[in-house]
């Protein structure tokens, strides 16, 4: 069954709305040095960690010579640190440093702060649906 257009208005509608809510169009994020892009793979660095830029690319769905670009930009700025694959020569594994877990966490509050913000307006009820909606799309779109 195909979505009506009415359908189709209202999620493309929402995604525009939370876009702009969220800052995603901003070149920054929350008053960094770091581009949204950046700050995901150094999140996902973080979560993940150790991980290779393969499954960088992967998990974030990113073209693999942007993701290098990236990494090397976060390497260099000292968040992310590269070390050889001991079981590949070719290969290599990324950690986040120090300063990058420290940035890391500072993001992650920030993140949660944002949250925060967003639903604060709601009654208690409300944050409860929202959530929920949220969980639901969650399961529907992104569990395999």
């Amino acid at each position: 069954m195909a979505l009506s257009q009415h359908d189709l208005h209202q999620i493309r509608a929402f995604n525009r709305d939370y876009t702009e809510l969220l800052g995603l169009l901003n070149k920054r994020v929350f008053n960094t040095t770091l581009s949204w892009p950046e700050a995901r793979v150094l999140m996902l660095i973080a979560a993940q960690m150790p991980i290779s830029p393969k499954d960088v690319a992967a998990r974030l769905a990113l073209d693999r010579s942007y993701t290098s670009r990236l990494i090397k930009k976060l390497a260099t700025m000292g968040l992310v640190k590269k070390t050889p694959s001991s079981t590949d020569s070719r290969a290599v594994i990324l950690t986040v440093t120090t300063a990058g877990r420290v940035l890391n966490t500072q993001l992650d509050q920030q993140s949660d702060k944002q949250v925060q913000q967003i639903l604060q307006p709601l009654t208690p009820s409300q944050q409860q649906r929202a959530t929920q909606a949220i969980e639901t799309l969650q399961d529907l779109l992104f569990k395999s």
